[in-house]
């Protein structure tokens, strides 16, 4: 919990679409992602393309930013706390599974399916939900990062998200969030007032406001793969290409 205080309460939402701040879905230039190796390009293509909004999440947010990294300063000592009480009730919950997947199948294999089709892979699911959410939130080809000395806090919380209207089913799972915006400008509006709240900053701001397709999800994702700072403005892999190889005529 107090990892997720730390990294989503203060970091992120703090420095929302600032450059070397915010740590979700921070884009890359041409130059760094030429500088990667052949896996490395693989796997950031894997993670900014429709099948890896999942993978992202589960790697770059909850394993980098929330489990694996080394706390320090004052919320060190709250954030190693949790982090034992997590992997306490994982382990014992593991230990559980395994055992009850003994006693249904009576096998090893038995036991590994039980906490595999239990634990892990409602885990993985939740993993894509959230890192396709996220993902919706924060990248838009009218969504412009900005280095630190020119962000502003108006550029992070009424510039750097969006307000998308889901269909009212989805909203029942989803909470609203998709209307995001609101969110950034004041955490504490409840969520059943977030559409409310949106159609009032829309009203008086450029917030950027659209209805949920998947076309446009898809179309969106396929052409914001790495950012140019100075010109602010999304490019694909091919773009970035033409882009550099006209640098280097």
């Amino acid at each position: 919990f107090e990892a997720w205080v730390l990294g989503h309460n203060r970091v992120h939402h703090g420095h929302t679409i600032k450059a070397g701040f915010d740590f979700v879905w921070h884009p890359q230039t041409p130059e760094e992602y030429e500088a990667k190796s052949r896996w490395s390009k693989l796997v950031h293509r894997i993670e900014w393309s429709i099948f890896g909004y999942g993978i992202y999440y589960m790697r770059q947010v909850w394993w980098q930013k929330m489990i694996a990294f080394d706390p320090t300063g004052r919320h060190a000592k709250a954030i190693k706390r949790d982090s034992w009480i997590m992997k306490g009730v994982c382990g014992a919950a593991g230990i559980g599974l395994l055992a009850l997947g003994w006693a249904a199948y009576g096998s090893v294999l038995g036991s590994a399916w039980m906490l595999f089709k239990v634990g892990i892979v409602p885990f993985v699911l939740f993993c894509y939900v959230i890192g396709w959410v996220v993902h919706v939130h924060h990248i838009d080809k009218s969504i412009e990062w900005h280095g630190r000395r020119e962000w502003t806090k108006y550029h992070g919380q009424v510039e750097g998200t969006t307000i998308i209207h889901a269909p009212r089913w989805l909203d029942l799972f989803l909470h609203q969030i998709l209307e995001h915006s609101p969110h950034h400008v004041d955490m504490r509006i409840p969520m059943y007032h977030l559409r409310e709240a949106g159609q009032a900053m829309v009203a008086h701001f450029p917030v950027p406001e659209r209805k949920l397709r998947w076309r446009d999800v898809r179309t969106n994702t396929k052409a914001c793969k790495l950012y140019d700072f100075d010109e602010h403005r999304w490019m694909t892999y091919a773009e970035a290409r033409e882009s550099l190889a006209a640098t280097q005529d």
